[in-house]
């Protein structure tokens, strides 16, 4: 090939029967075969949705609503009980491209009921809500019998039911709150009256702690089973509820001196009994100061052996699980402390405003005070001495008054406090 001429493209011939070679090209062929093949299969369906003859068929399980049970009672006071879920089968008939549309809810049967007048059974005919386009050809059953009865209503009580309730010793349930105690019921008397209550069942499973929540109501015959709420009217569906799971813990009762003048090592405490058991929510029953302290008063035990009685405050948060929560205190003073007497006649006064004048109206006051005989060998009457505190008086007060007096020791010996408490007489002018 010389350089100056172009190479033309090979093509493809289909062989002739004579062994030549023909015109016409082959991939053309082809091409036009199935764009022919295409164009025949469109047509086809064209003519099928839309252009085609009548087609049938059958649509099962349609649902017959109830129609007209407001003003059947309104009218004649008879509720009906039966018919509500009853379906038929049609058969239907129309172009195809109509029926391929058909969704499940395109035909709605329904039933009239207010032309019922008397209580009893009555056949009526069901009536079918066609799209445009279709025809009925045939429905089965083409009538619903409905009984009507009497409408009447009346109170049941609302219980509670409790399932998988498996508390621990550890727990407690405590009373359920309900929202309300009975419910209205109105429909059929049959139905009414196979009434006996309303339950609101709720599910304790894993529950340790109270909670709250709207349940539904369900309900039951005399022997528990469940009543359906088809034909029925209830005046509460669901209810409010509260439901408390308390914690049960056995808490040991604290105690405590109240100046801080005795230890451990100077008496023996004895609590009876010595724990109380509490309960209440987890959080409130696991706090601090659940029970508070028993106090005991030191200066008010006047022998070796003191007892007393007392029921320890308790958080209101919380409840005592039994008895009355009383507890009996004993305090033994160890042999190494003793009690001494003491005539006092130094008592002195504080706070007196300047425009009153008070005087001691008692030369003296017998004091005892409790301690070690070590404590007590150098004492003597003139270490202890009493104050009093005129504060607050003015020159309107006149008489004469009883004042509380505090007791000191000079020098303040270690482990050395008045017994009891004391007063004196002062005279105001």
């Amino acid at each position: 090939m010389k350089n100056n001429e172009k190479e033309l493209p090979v093509r493809q011939y289909e062989a002739a029967p004579d062994g030549k070679k023909s015109r016409r090209p082959l991939r053309g062929t082809i091409i036009t075969i199935i764009l022919c093949v295409f164009a025949a299969f469109a047509l086809w369906l064209y003519v099928m949705q839309t252009e085609s003859p009548t087609y049938t068929d059958t649509v099962d399980g349609i649902e017959v609503r109830l129609e007209g049970v407001d003003a059947l009672s309104e009218k004649t006071g008879l509720s009906v009980y039966s018919g509500q879920g009853t379906t038929v089968n049609v058969v239907v008939s129309g172009k195809k491209s109509i029926i391929g549309r058909l969704a499940p809810g395109d035909l709605k049967a329904t039933v009239d009921v207010s032309p019922i007048s008397v209580a009893g059974r009555h056949p009526l005919k069901v009536s079918i809500d066609m799209p445009s386009g279709l025809t009925l050809v045939e429905m089965v059953p083409s009538t619903v019998t409905v009984y009507a009865d009497e409408t009447v209503s009346k109170s049941v009580p609302v219980r509670e039911k409790m399932n998988h309730l498996e508390l621990t010793d550890d727990y407690r349930l405590g009373k359920i709150e309900l929202g309300f105690d009975t419910i209205t019921v109105e429909g059929p008397s049959g139905k009414v009256n196979s009434v006996s209550d309303a339950q609101v069942i709720i599910d304790m499973g894993g529950k340790t702690s109270s909670f709250s929540g709207k349940f539904p109501i369900v309900l039951t015959d005399a022997v528990g089973s469940a009543v359906t709420m088809d034909y029925l009217k209830c005046s509460a569906s669901e209810i409010d509820v509260k439901v408390p799971i308390y914690m049960i813990r056995e808490i040991a009762v604290p105690y405590e001196f109240k100046y801080g003048l005795l230890g451990e090592d100077d008496v023996k405490v004895t609590l009876t009994p010595s724990t109380l058991t509490v309960f209440g929510d987890a959080g409130d029953v696991s706090s601090d100061g659940v029970i508070s302290p028993v106090v005991i008063d030191e200066k008010a035990i006047t022998s070796n052996y003191y007892s007393f009685r007392i029921s320890p405050e308790i958080s209101q948060k919380v409840s005592l699980d039994s008895g009355t929560g009383e507890v009996g205190v004993t305090v033994e003073i160890d042999p190494s402390l003793t009690t001494k007497d003491f005539t006092v006649s130094d008592i002195r006064i504080k706070g007196a405003a300047s425009t009153i004048k008070c005087e001691i109206v008692d030369s003296s006051v017998n004091v005892t005070l409790r301690g070690t005989e070590a404590a007590f060998e150098t004492m003597k009457d003139s270490d202890v001495y009493l104050t009093v505190d005129m504060t607050g008086y003015d020159k309107g007060s006149v008489g004469t008054v009883t004042r509380p007096a505090a007791v000191s020791v000079a020098g303040s010996p270690q482990g050395v406090f008045e017994i009891g408490s004391y007063s004196v007489k002062v005279k105001i002018s």
